[in-house]
């Protein structure tokens, strides 16, 4: 067989090889499981409510590895010598599956317990505070608090308020996904080169022969301040303004190469058949600031009733501290975390974002129509710098289209569309790979390429793929 002939370094044409290679192969399989069990009480007693209960959790991840076929190195005999002069990449291209090295089998218990009071100390003011305490059997404890207000001024405006602490604990994706494959990096020039990239655990061997620290949870400090404002009946309207500062944000970094001059990444890389290496670490803080404003509206319409929502988000995210603890601390921190990864966080996703719906109902005849418009954002490659490396997509406003008519109590006929006037993303216009003409000998042009990417392959708030059409029915039992 070709796989028996390429394993022993016995040599066949290229032909025989073609004809006997497999064009298929499973690559393995991820599993992430979750089990959880709840004790909950409420009790009011006067002007107080009280709630308090636990928490039992139990988190589980596995990898599998997949057929042989998927990631073994057929072209390099037992001693790691290539058998031809081009040495290919070993098993499936971009993703290879992933080896037995790779297979893991982990869980995690979490026990949490949380108490909640509410007092009433008037009519018109209410305040509340909550304490919760969360153990992790793989990282120890953490204990947060919340405090919050309302006070209605008037039967027309209300003001609440909330501060608080928060943590995110590592995913178990964070801590042991663990692979390699092939990833399409910056050559410094506008264009993409494929690289052998590791994705480690942080206490695998790579891991350790560079000091890369342990993951910890992240913590936050949580503020709000909103207003509830009701200027005619039926209306209502509320403005909320926030402020999340994050930190210790947990972050993947840049691909670490042996070009940083740390001796035992280069031969951690080397052994471990990787040309760079990257890891989710304790990374970065980051600040978020926005306001969110939600409206709505019902009346009257003929013989029916309408409805009409109105919603808004303004978002900003800055990266206000970035930083490499344990071995990496004596690198560049932008060596870690790169101006890419920073704008990641900071512009590839709207700063705004709105939507205006109605909603139509006459006895069994309901109909919505929704604009959902999604605000500009910024995608850039490599060092972030210069027309070429940047990218702003212009904003776009998807309109749907929902027509419902329930025939019987319990049968309901649908009809409508998302994104009725095939609106797409701006075309892509960097990182681009395979862009160029072609021509023949006269110098007539059969082939003019900008690039395989016509959409950005980095960013997108919406699908690229336009207008989708529905119908259907729905009955219920």
């Amino acid at each position: 067989s070709f796989i028996n002939h390429m394993r022993y370094g016995q040599s066949q044409s290229d032909a025989a090889i073609r004809a006997n290679a497999s064009r298929t192969a499973d690559a393995g399989e991820l599993s992430l499981g979750l089990q959880t069990i709840n004790l909950d009480f409420t009790q009011p007693l006067g002007a107080w409510s009280l709630a308090w209960g636990a928490e039992l959790r139990r988190d589980d991840y596995e990898i599998k590895a997949g057929e042989e076929y998927s990631y073994f190195d057929y072209d390099t005999d037992a001693n790691g010598n290539s058998l031809y002069a081009a040495d290919a990449a070993a098993g499936i291209q971009v993703f290879p599956g992933f080896q037995p090295g790779n297979e893991l089998d982990e869980s995690r218990d979490v026990w949490s317990l949380y108490a909640d009071a509410e007092y009433d100390i008037s009519d018109t003011w209410l305040v509340s505070g909550a304490l919760r305490y969360d153990n992790y059997d793989d990282f120890g404890g953490t204990a947060n608090f919340k405090l919050a207000s309302s006070f209605r001024a008037t039967d027309r405006v209300s003001f609440r308020g909330a501060a608080s602490t928060g943590f995110r604990a590592p995913s178990m994706q964070q801590q042991y996904f663990n692979n390699i494959s092939t990833q399409f990096v910056s050559d410094g020039s506008g264009g993409l080169t494929a690289q052998e990239r590791g994705t480690f655990r942080n206490d695998s061997a790579v891991a350790k022969a560079i000091g890369i620290p342990e993951l910890k949870e992240e913590e936050s400090v949580n503020l709000s301040f909103g207003v509830v404002l009701e200027p005619v009946d039926a209306l209502t309207i509320t403005v909320d303004a926030y402020q999340i500062d994050i930190k210790d944000r947990i972050v993947i970094s840049g691909g670490l190469t042996s070009s940083l001059g740390d001796p035992n990444l280069t031969a951690a890389l080397a052994a471990a058949g990787a040309s760079s290496a990257q890891f989710f670490l304790n990374g970065a803080d980051t600040e978020t600031s926005g306001v969110d404003i939600v409206s709505t509206y019902a009346m009257a319409a003929g013989a029916g009733d309408l409805a009409i929502s109105f919603a808004a988000n303004f978002t900003e995210t800055e990266v206000t501290k970035v930083f490499a603890g344990g071995g990496l601390a004596t690198l560049n921190p932008s060596d870690v975390f790169s101006a890419q990864d920073i704008s990641i966080i900071e512009e590839w996703q709207p700063k705004d974002r709105i939507n205006l719906s109605f909603n139509y109902s006459l006895e069994r005849f309901t109909a919505v129509l929704a604009f959902n418009r999604y605000g500009e954002y910024t995608v850039c490659e490599g060092s972030c710098t210069g027309a070429a490396n940047r990218q702003t997509f212009g904003a776009k406003v998807l309109t749907d289209v929902n027509l419902s008519y329930r025939l019987k109590d319990d049968i309901t006929i649908n009809v409508g569309g998302n994104n009725i006037l095939d609106e797409t993303p701006d075309k892509n216009n960097i990182g681009q790979t395979r862009a160029g003409t072609i021509a023949d000998s006269s110098g007539n042009v059969f082939v003019s390429s900008p690039g395989v990417f016509q959409y950005s392959r980095r960013s997108a708030p919406f699908g690229f793929n336009g207008a989708y059409f529905f119908a259907g029915v729905v009955y219920d039992f």
